[in-house]
């Protein structure tokens, strides 16, 4: 899980993740999706990372990422 919530920070010029939400994270897994050409399955656990982060660490709840 470290190693993707590292990766979505430095995608987003290591912004804090109190000041991102949803938009970045979809744009974070969009970008993982068609830049970086990754298999579903990665696509997913970097999305299960990042709801983690923001679930069970910042107590933050994103909603639906429109991600299955």
């Amino acid at each position: 899980y470290l190693y993707w919530i590292k990766q979505f920070i430095l995608f987003n010029n290591k912004r804090h993740p109190l000041d991102m939400g949803k938009e970045e994270v979809k744009s974070y897994l969009s970008w993982l999706a068609t830049s970086q050409n990754v298999a579903k399955n990665t696509q997913k656990s970097a999305l299960n990372s990042i709801i983690f982060l923001y679930a069970q660490c910042l107590k933050i709840n994103l909603g639906d990422l429109g991600f299955t």
